[in-house]
């Protein structure tokens, strides 16, 4: 039996914490998305600006930026806050950031981007011709959005939902950085004081694994969004095209994928996204990246808006351009989806 030289109760207390953290992100970053999708789709011009602002800057800026910005920079801000107060009205209070707050509250807004566009992409998979079937019998936009969108958005929105899911679980491994005791950090501790390194990581890397386990399908993320992009083809679609004739490569190549490529694009752009934010995450194991950058100029000189903000804007402009060119594909895929006004 492994012997974890007395940190196993340590251990358990952290995953403990870990799953809470990931649960309590998840709720958040769920309500956000679906707040943050209905406003990008709606006629307010405010609340689809506000919406688009949301989901193009916090998705603009790697996890571990944020979770530094969030937590160091957010406690700067307080104290001289709380400076300020004091000189101009001579009233003295000290706010401390807790890190399980500031972790699930960063995560969560983090998450709630990326569900964001997940969900708006379900909702524009949604055939119109329902929608205003619906609205011809006389529901109300809420009874239409109750009994025919949410349904229908949830069976499409589901691939996209369970890879930001599974991101989301190994994203809270990013909260010990901020000196919460959750079981990355307990087992960094444990491995420093006995130097032994996998003796303690490994038991970590099979908790997150069985924690995976629960929504991990056979394929890779990316499988799994072109997948449920082609699940999701309308039956009627390929019947049609096997009564007129139509192979097997042909159906794929005309119908199918066309028509997969709309669905799975907004869920795409996020996995692209994932993958240039991960880079970010080399700065832990002392890779002088950008971020290894910026955690070097913080510790000299406790300047955390200086250092994150700029790598902050880096990241972001690169984002941007991946956004942009993902914004004219989905433009281009979906001229003949849009939603009807009214």
């Amino acid at each position: 039996m492994l012997d974890l030289k007395g940190y196993g109760p340590a251990l358990m207390e952290g995953a403990i914490v870990t799953i809470e953290l990931a649960f309590l992100s998840l709720a958040l970053s769920v309500a956000l998305g679906l707040i943050g999708a209905s406003a990008k789709l709606s006629q307010s011009r405010v609340a689809k600006g506000i919406a688009t602002t949301y989901t193009t800057l916090i998705r603009g800026v790697p996890d571990l930026v944020m979770m530094l910005l969030f937590y160091y920079g957010g406690q700067v801000a307080v104290n001289m806050l709380s400076d300020y107060v004091w000189e101009a009205y001579e009233i003295d209070f000290f706010f401390q950031f807790d890190p399980f707050i500031s972790g699930v509250v960063t995560i969560g807004l983090i998450f709630g981007a990326y569900m964001t566009e997940t969900f708006r992409g379900a909702f524009l998979a949604v055939e119109t011709g329902q929608i205003e079937a619906a609205r011809a019998y006389g529901f109300t936009r809420f009874h239409t959005f109750r009994r025919i969108m949410l349904p229908q958005m949830m069976r499409h929105a589901l691939p996209g939902l369970g890879n930001n899911w599974q991101v989301l679980l190994k994203t809270t491994a990013l909260v010990s950085i901020i000196g919460l005791t959750d079981m990355v950090r307990v087992a960094e501790e444990a491995a420093k004081a006995e130097r032994m390194p996998f003796h303690f990581f490994i038991p970590v890397a099979f908790v997150y694994l069985a924690l995976l386990a629960f929504t991990l399908n056979t394929a890779a993320y990316t499988t799994e969004i072109i997948r449920g992009a082609i699940v999701s083809t309308p039956n009627g679609e390929i019947e049609a095209a096997k009564a007129y004739g139509m192979n097997w490569f042909m159906r794929m190549r005309r119908i199918v994928l066309p028509s997969a490529a709309r669905r799975a694009v907004q869920a795409y752009s996020n996995e692209v996204i994932f993958m240039l934010h991960a880079s970010a995450i080399a700065s832990v194991v002392t890779i002088v990246d950008l971020t290894g950058a910026a955690r070097n100029i913080y510790s000299r000189f406790y300047a955390p808006f200086d250092a994150f903000i700029f790598v902050a804007l880096c990241y972001m402009a690169l984002t941007f351009i991946l956004v942009f060119a993902f914004r004219k594909l989905e433009n281009h895929l979906l001229k003949h989806q849009r939603p009807v006004n009214g």
